[in-house]
């Protein structure tokens, strides 16, 4: 290989050459310090991130990914669990039951047209109101989850024997796969009832 070198470096602080170290293989030894570091630093332009560092950053998941639009991040929230509410500005009429004088059993409503295919649940105003009575009377309208078969459900009221002669609620009311639920109209006494459920937002 020839004769031994010494081989030296610019320090440009002191603006002088000094020896540099080399090890016995030849090559230059060196303080990675001065050239790597873990982690890297924001605003850092003279070093570079060390091997572990990279090596991480690289396998964690979370660090890459597509940026998500506002709908996706909407849709991957709705998988994930997340609800989203639906409101409309106007709530619309899904029922007008008329004059009724004697109890309806509980009887689907299709809600389909009113919410979307992905409704859990809708939002609803329940409206009762009295035509004509005799005596201490009620009516009840009241709503559940197709299928559900449950007796404790959302209800509104209407009892002539109090102010209570026109009543509304705003309830929320589990909806099947096919966004169907079924309402009941109860009658005790002489009574006729007008009942009314209006769409104001769903679920989903």
């Amino acid at each position: 290989m020839g004769a031994a070198k010494q081989a030296w470096g610019w320090y440009p602080a002191g603006k002088i050459w000094v020896p540099m170290q080399v090890a016995a293989s030849g090559k230059l030894v060196i303080d990675p310090t001065a050239i790597f570091e873990n982690p890297p630093t924001n605003g850092e332009t003279k070093k570079a991130p060390q091997s572990d560092w990279a090596y991480d950053h690289a396998a964690d998941a979370a660090a890459h990914h597509i940026k998500y639009t506002d709908a996706e991040a909407l849709a991957a929230g709705i998988a994930g669990g997340l609800s989203k509410i639906v409101w409309k500005d106007n709530g619309v009429a899904a029922l007008a039951d008329l004059n009724r004088t004697v109890t309806l059993d509980y009887t689907v409503l299709d809600l389909t047209v009113y919410t979307s295919a992905n409704a859990k649940s809708a939002i609803l105003r329940l409206i009762i109101a009295v035509d004509s009575y005799t005596g201490a009377s009620s009516a009840w309208l009241g709503v559940r989850k197709n299928g559900s078969g449950a007796t404790l459900h959302p209800v509104v009221y209407a009892h002539t024997d109090s102010a209570s002669v026109y009543t509304e609620n705003d309830v929320i009311v589990g909806l099947d796969s096919g966004q169907v639920l079924e309402y009941k109209i109860f009658i005790g006494g002489t009574i006729q009832v007008d009942s009314h459920i209006q769409v104001l937002g769903y679920i989903e």
